[in-house]
């Protein structure tokens, strides 16, 4: 299981390939939806050449490497369609304050208390965990609100997550008002402030969409965001009357940003945002990833099915608590709105998909009472060719089809808790983890084989972030977030 080795095959003939994946159950997710048991999938130069029984393409294909994937599923990559950069080095700073105040917080630690290193090992760090549990593609807003001073934070961190070798999104953007905002520069040591305008944020973007997107062997793409569409939302835990000055024109710039560059805009939204943004601006199109979206109702699910707009779930969001609304993603699926799943990762939670898929579908049934909503193939879906969708390469990205990029998962079911292997869809779903990832390929390339990355020593990155974040914790001077807040022993509730 999961053995490299070179093949013999008895045809002369046989045409020779980069990579031959044999003997696993190859789910697809392709237009018809195909699982092969005992399927094998031919990969060269980069892209999925064959996919058929592994005797058929045994006997046809000699690959410079093989992989035996007996007992496991081979699946496309996972794509996961929103997270932030930075919140792996503060994991659970600060996490007992409101969702106000900790929005605050990380918006001081990243714009006062960061350097160029802390983003290039925050990339390394997250990119690592997201590949390691099969996410081969995922965005990251560059902070929680971007940090858009200075082109070297998005390039340092783009640098980081290039280094790991699968695909990253960043996001990036100017933050929330009000302006202009006080950024720190610690390059020479010692804290310098600086005040920077809103227009300086925006040539930053321009800056860094010029030098990053489809960097990286076009592994790294930039889109431009904000910390969210600005309008009235009960929904909304940042939301200021003060900063409707900037709603449209925020939408707007970031419309005119993306249309010059030729790429997406993504950012957080929630109920009422989308008809405000709707009504007043042309900032919603099928190039738009709107995260959350908590909250909306009826006429804005229709808003983003004639938009084309796609929505990311976050199920696992550690802040779910603190908004008083749920995301309807039944009745933006019944209306053919593309509703994908995203981590939200990783402050209060993890890159695992696997986990969000679950809570995916608790949240639809609980709602609904009924435990056939949210079948187990539309998550899988949603994770898969509906996020490709949402990022807008579903012809190139999210099933294992011919032509198509070789970005494929090797899952591990000889395990305890998934074995028997029947009706290994359900498995996949309802049992398996992201630590169970065995293998993941990225543009015909092995990254990770057998639980390990294949790029980067993982001791190294381990040890750089935990460096990194300590010197952010000192630089922000929040160590009296660091230890346990009133209430957590022995308590209901803080």
């Amino acid at each position: 299981m999961g053995v490299l080795r070179v093949m013999v095959t008895k045809d002369a003939r046989a045409q020779t390939i980069d990579l031959l994946i044999e003997h696993g159950v190859i789910i697809t997710v392709d237009p018809n939806r195909r699982v092969l048991n005992d399927g094998a999938v031919a990969v060269d130069r980069g892209r999925i050449l064959d996919i058929g029984p592994t005797e058929e393409l045994a006997a046809r294909y000699r690959g410079k490497e093989c992989i035996d994937a007996a007992r496991m599923a081979v699946l496309p990559g996972f794509l996961d369609t929103h997270g932030h950069a930075g919140h792996s080095l503060l994991r659970h700073v600060g996490e007992h304050t409101s969702a106000f105040g900790w929005r605050n917080l990380v918006d001081h630690i990243y714009f006062r208390g960061t350097t160029p290193e802390f983003w290039r090992a925050d990339g390394l760090l997250s990119t690592l965990e997201r590949v390691k549990f099969g996410t081969t593609t995922g965005i990251s807003m560059l902070g929680s609100a971007p940090r858009s001073d200075d082109p070297v934070y998005a390039d340092a961190f783009a640098r980081g997550a290039a280094e790991v070798g699968s695909r990253t999104v960043i996001a990036i953007g100017p933050p929330r008002p009000p302006f202009p905002r006080v950024f720190s520069d610690w390059r020479t040591g010692r804290c310098v402030d600086h005040l920077v305008s809103y227009e300086r944020c925006l040539e930053v973007t321009d800056e860094v969409i010029r030098q990053w997107n489809h960097g990286a062997q076009d592994r790294v793409r930039v889109w431009v965001s904000c910390s969210r569409f600005i309008a009235p939302s009960p929904y909304d835990p940042m939301f200021d009357e003060k900063q409707l000055g900037f709603a449209v024109r925020f939408a707007n710039d970031l419309r005119s940003l993306a249309d010059r560059h030729r790429t997406g805009i993504h950012t957080h939204s929630y109920g009422g945002a989308i008809k405000f943004v709707h009504e007043r601006t042309a900032a919603l199109g099928p190039d738009v990833i709107l995260a959350h979206c908590t909250g909306t109702d009826d006429e804005e699910i229709e808003i983003l099915a004639k938009t084309g707009a796609k929505v990311s779930h976050c199920p696992t969001s550690g802040r779910i608590y603190q908004f008083p609304a749920r995301v309807p993603v039944v009745e933006m699926l019944e209306r053919g709105v593309t509703v994908a799943i995203g981590s939200d990762g990783t402050a209060h939670q993890t890159f695992d998909l696997f986990k969000d898929m679950r809570m995916a579908i608790m949240h639809q049934r609980l709602h609904f009472f009924d435990p056939y909503v949210m079948p187990a193939g539309k998550v899988l879906e949603m994770v898969t060719i509906d996020a490709a969708r949402a990022f807008g390469v579903e012809q190139e990205l999210g099933s294992i089809e011919v032509g198509k990029r070789a970005d494929v998962i090797l899952v591990d079911l000889w395990q305890a808790h998934v074995v028997p292997l029947n009706m290994l869809v359900h498995r996949i779903v309802d049992r398996v983890s992201g630590s169970d990832v065995h293998t993941v390929i990225v543009d015909g390339k092995v990254v990770v084989r057998d639980h390990r990355s294949t790029q980067v020593d993982e001791n190294d990155v381990l040890e750089l972030a935990q460096a990194q974040a300590a010197a952010m914790i000192e630089r922000s001077d929040v160590q009296d977030l660091m230890g346990m807040p009133r209430g957590f022993w022995g308590s209901a509730r803080y």
